[in-house]
């Protein structure tokens, strides 16, 4: 995985938990893998998968936004707080889809520059668009949790801050969440969770 925000990517779907999933739009024509892969795993959802996640202790966006710091960090990639912001989206999006349940209960809301998560933005906002720095003593998630952000770093590791942006702002979550407003035009409007589940949802098995 490239130390620079600017990576490129050359195969044209996701990978999470080994299901195989369009990323979306062909203006970012492809997601590659993290820490060393050279492609996505062939996607179907494996029998270990329950229709309902496994009852586990309240996990925060904050604490699982710190873990993809940490990750990152650990494999000598660079995130922003941007670039983060669209990795714990994603995060959500897929164990909505996956699982049926969110992976955190706060809100993403549709900015400008694609779906944001305002306490954890606000956060890292003194890094402006500087790298954020290793945070220290994170913990592992719960096993389920830790694999799910394994596997999604693994399929969206190496798209660039920029191309990650686009490629949210290219989809139907955020772009029904920003109906009658200029691309440029603030807005804290949520992206509902159920908007979420249903189309990553309906992208599982391509």
């Amino acid at each position: 995985m490239s130390k620079k925000d600017t990576s490129s990517a050359t195969t044209p779907s996701t990978s999470i938990h080994g299901t195989t999933a369009s990323p979306g739009p062909s203006s970012v024509s492809s997601v590659v893998g993290f820490i060393g892969a050279t492609s996505p795993r062939p996607y179907s959802i494996p029998s270990s998968v329950s229709a309902r996640p496994t009852p586990r202790k309240s996990i925060d966006a904050m604490i699982v936004a710190e873990r993809i710091i940490d990750l990152c960090n650990r494999y000598g990639d660079v995130v922003t707080n941007l670039r983060l912001q669209k990795l714990l989206y994603y995060a959500q999006a897929w164990y909505l889809a996956i699982y049926g349940a969110p992976l955190f209960q706060e809100e993403f809301e549709a900015w400008p520059n694609g779906p944001m998560q305002p306490l954890v933005f606000g956060k890292y906002r003194h890094f402006g668009s500087r790298p954020i720095d290793a945070p220290a003593g994170v913990a592992r998630l719960p096993k389920q949790e830790e694999k799910h952000i394994a596997d999604l770093l693994q399929s969206y590791g190496r798209l660039s801050g920029f191309e990650i942006e686009q490629l949210s702002r290219e989809e139907t979550p955020w772009r029904e969440s920003r109906l009658g407003l200029s691309d440029e035009e603030p807005s804290n409007r949520v992206i509902l969770k159920n908007a979420i589940k249903r189309y990553y949802k309906a992208r599982l098995n391509g």
